[in-house]
């Protein structure tokens, strides 16, 4: 048994990624407060597939915001702590490091999948990580 290729899929490079983040922005009619949980699913009954484009059709401008800020903060938190305190590569600071590099993947992922938005293992992880990040630099 073989499996048939759509041509369409053959021809884009973002699996229609871009396409469909552009239609839930512009079928959105709540941009202040959004459709709630599932909203890319409401909108145009698909994933979005990216965190900062669900976090504006569930939770609005206000959400994307809070998103923003929180990607933001904690950018500047591991690129601090990593290369303003140049913390050494030793067994002590293998939580630290580890801490720094999750959330950094985390990040990086966000724009091809919705990981942190949303309640699941990654935000849980993130979580995790963000409280080590904060108690480190609050010890140093």
């Amino acid at each position: 048994m073989t499996i048939k290729r759509s041509s369409t899929y053959d021809t884009t490079f973002t699996s229609f990624r871009y396409e469909n983040w552009e239609k839930m922005i512009l079928k959105s009619k709540k941009p202040i407060i959004g459709y709630g949980p599932l909203a890319d699913r409401y909108l145009i009954d698909k994933n979005s597939h990216n965190t900062l484009v669900y976090s504006y059709v569930s939770g609005g401008i206000v959400s994307t915001i809070l998103m923003f800020i929180l990607i933001i903060r904690y950018t500047y938190l591991c690129l601090f702590l990593t290369f303003i305190k140049k913390i050494p590569l030793q067994k002590k600071n293998i939580f630290i490091l580890s801490s720094i590099f999750t959330i950094s993947f985390l990040f990086f992922r966000g724009i091809a999948e919705i990981g942190i938005a949303v309640f699941s293992i990654d935000l849980l992880v993130f979580l995790s990580c963000m409280a080590i990040c904060e108690k480190f630099n609050i010890q140093k």
